[in-house]
């Protein structure tokens, strides 16, 4: 896919957003696109409730982008 200026614009300013994912894969991708504050929401011993404690902890006045995967757990996510 080839990035149009406006978009490559748009996209760095989300890049010091704390950025929230579903899963392992989904953090390399965006580290490996220089984003540098994500985390995943979906951890096996921990519910999404008790991840999102934990992250919320680490994040003082910044801003949070959520991304989630339309399928069942982005769903079930976005119902919480």
């Amino acid at each position: 896919m080839k990035l149009t200026p406006r978009l490559k614009k748009s996209i760095e300013n989300y890049k010091n957003n704390i950025i929230l994912v579903e899963g392992k894969k989904d953090v390399q991708a965006l580290n490996s696109s220089g984003f540098n504050k994500v985390h995943t929401i979906h951890k096996n011993s921990k519910s999404i409730r008790e991840s999102l404690e934990d992250i919320s902890k680490s994040i003082n006045n910044d801003k949070v982008s959520i991304l989630t995967d339309l399928d069942k757990k982005g769903n079930e996510f976005n119902k919480q």
